[in-house]
Protein backbone atom coordinates (compact mmCIF):
# COMPACT_ATOMS: atom_id res chain seq x y z
CA UNK A 1 0.00 0.00 0.00
CA UNK A 2 1.01 3.78 -0.03
CA UNK A 3 1.22 3.93 3.51
CA UNK A 4 3.55 1.04 3.76
CA UNK A 5 5.67 2.32 0.78
CA UNK A 6 5.50 6.26 1.69
CA UNK A 7 6.64 4.74 5.27
CA UNK A 8 9.90 2.85 4.19
CA UNK A 9 10.57 6.13 1.81
CA UNK A 10 10.40 7.74 5.52
CA UNK A 11 12.77 5.37 6.87
CA UNK A 12 15.42 5.30 4.54
CA UNK A 13 15.71 9.06 4.01
CA UNK A 14 15.96 9.27 7.66
CA UNK A 15 18.43 6.88 8.16
CA UNK A 16 20.52 7.79 5.51
CA UNK A 17 20.65 11.66 7.13
CA UNK A 18 22.16 10.36 10.27
CA UNK A 19 24.46 8.43 8.59
CA UNK A 20 25.60 11.76 6.07
CA UNK A 21 26.10 13.73 9.51
CA UNK A 22 27.17 10.88 11.29
CA UNK A 23 30.04 10.83 8.59
CA UNK A 24 30.68 14.75 8.29
CA UNK A 25 30.94 15.02 11.79
CA UNK A 26 33.38 11.97 12.12
CA UNK A 27 35.53 14.45 9.63
CA UNK A 28 36.16 17.39 12.70
CA UNK A 29 36.11 14.51 15.57
CA UNK A 30 39.45 15.63 17.21
CA UNK A 31 39.04 12.55 19.30
CA UNK A 32 39.31 10.11 16.35
CA UNK A 33 43.22 11.53 16.15
CA UNK A 34 43.86 9.27 18.97
CA UNK A 35 42.81 6.26 17.04
CA UNK A 36 45.58 7.61 13.91
CA UNK A 37 41.85 8.05 11.63
CA UNK A 38 43.33 11.02 9.24
CA UNK A 39 40.48 13.89 10.17
CA UNK A 40 39.86 17.14 7.79
CA UNK A 41 39.19 16.08 4.25
CA UNK A 42 36.03 17.94 4.03
CA UNK A 43 37.62 20.93 5.62
CA UNK A 44 40.80 20.62 3.23
CA UNK A 45 38.44 20.36 0.31
CA UNK A 46 36.30 23.25 1.34
CA UNK A 47 33.30 21.09 1.91
CA UNK A 48 31.32 23.02 3.59
CA UNK A 49 29.21 20.49 5.52
CA UNK A 50 26.80 20.19 8.63
CA UNK A 51 29.66 20.97 11.39
CA UNK A 52 30.97 24.15 9.49
CA UNK A 53 27.07 25.24 8.62
CA UNK A 54 26.57 25.21 12.61
CA UNK A 55 29.72 26.75 13.63
CA UNK A 56 29.25 29.30 11.24
CA UNK A 57 26.04 29.91 12.91
CA UNK A 58 26.96 29.87 16.70
CA UNK A 59 29.97 32.17 16.03
CA UNK A 60 30.54 35.81 16.59
CA UNK A 61 31.29 38.29 13.82
CA UNK A 62 34.98 38.07 13.81
CA UNK A 63 34.82 34.62 13.26
CA UNK A 64 32.08 34.40 10.97
CA UNK A 65 34.50 36.55 8.75
CA UNK A 66 37.40 33.73 9.38
CA UNK A 67 35.51 30.88 8.37
CA UNK A 68 34.09 32.92 5.55
CA UNK A 69 37.87 33.36 4.63
CA UNK A 70 39.06 29.91 5.15
CA UNK A 71 36.10 28.36 2.66
CA UNK A 72 36.45 31.63 -0.43
CA UNK A 73 40.43 30.86 -0.81
CA UNK A 74 41.66 28.02 -2.34
CA UNK A 75 43.87 26.10 -0.33
CA UNK A 76 43.36 25.95 3.56
CA UNK A 77 46.43 24.47 5.65
CA UNK A 78 46.62 22.59 9.25
CA UNK A 79 46.74 26.00 10.98
CA UNK A 80 43.41 26.86 9.50
CA UNK A 81 42.29 23.01 10.33
CA UNK A 82 43.77 23.49 13.83
CA UNK A 83 41.90 26.96 13.99
CA UNK A 84 38.39 25.69 13.04
CA UNK A 85 39.48 22.62 15.39
CA UNK A 86 39.25 24.87 18.13
CA UNK A 87 35.95 27.02 17.74
CA UNK A 88 34.20 23.37 17.26
CA UNK A 89 35.23 22.42 20.74
CA UNK A 90 34.60 26.11 22.13
CA UNK A 91 30.93 25.58 20.78
CA UNK A 92 30.16 22.09 21.27
CA UNK A 93 29.37 21.28 17.26
CA UNK A 94 30.19 18.13 17.68
CA UNK A 95 27.04 17.17 20.35
CA UNK A 96 25.07 19.36 18.59
CA UNK A 97 25.82 17.45 15.11
CA UNK A 98 25.04 14.03 17.14
CA UNK A 99 21.76 15.69 18.67
CA UNK A 100 20.44 16.41 14.84
CA UNK A 101 21.85 12.77 13.96
CA UNK A 102 19.12 11.89 16.92
CA UNK A 103 16.61 13.56 15.84
CA UNK A 104 16.88 11.96 12.21
CA UNK A 105 16.91 8.22 13.86
CA UNK A 106 14.15 9.18 15.69
CA UNK A 107 11.99 9.81 13.09
CA UNK A 108 13.60 6.42 10.99
CA UNK A 109 12.91 4.53 14.06
CA UNK A 110 9.17 5.94 14.41
CA UNK A 111 8.24 5.05 10.68
CA UNK A 112 8.70 1.60 11.24
CA UNK A 113 5.80 1.42 14.13
CA UNK A 114 3.14 0.63 11.62
CA UNK A 115 4.90 -2.42 10.47
CA UNK A 116 3.69 -5.66 12.02
CA UNK A 117 6.46 -7.59 14.52
CA UNK A 118 8.76 -9.44 12.21
CA UNK A 119 12.16 -10.47 11.59
CA UNK A 120 12.51 -7.81 8.44
CA UNK A 121 11.04 -5.17 10.97
CA UNK A 122 13.89 -6.35 13.61
CA UNK A 123 16.95 -6.15 11.16
CA UNK A 124 15.52 -2.34 10.05
CA UNK A 125 14.91 -1.24 13.95
CA UNK A 126 18.79 -3.07 14.86
CA UNK A 127 20.43 -0.90 11.58
CA UNK A 128 18.59 2.56 13.80
CA UNK A 129 19.85 2.05 16.91
CA UNK A 130 23.77 0.41 15.41
CA UNK A 131 24.15 3.94 13.36
CA UNK A 132 24.27 6.11 16.27
CA UNK A 133 26.46 4.08 18.52
CA UNK A 134 29.06 4.32 15.40
CA UNK A 135 29.36 8.00 16.36
CA UNK A 136 30.03 8.03 20.40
Amino acid sequence: SDLTKDALGFYGKNLGLTFQIVDDTLDYNSNLNLFGKKIGNDFFEGKITLPIILLYQNANDVEKIKINEFFTKKNRDEKNFKEILEKIKKYNIISQCYKKAEHFIYLASNSLSIFDNSDEKRILEQLTSFSLERSF
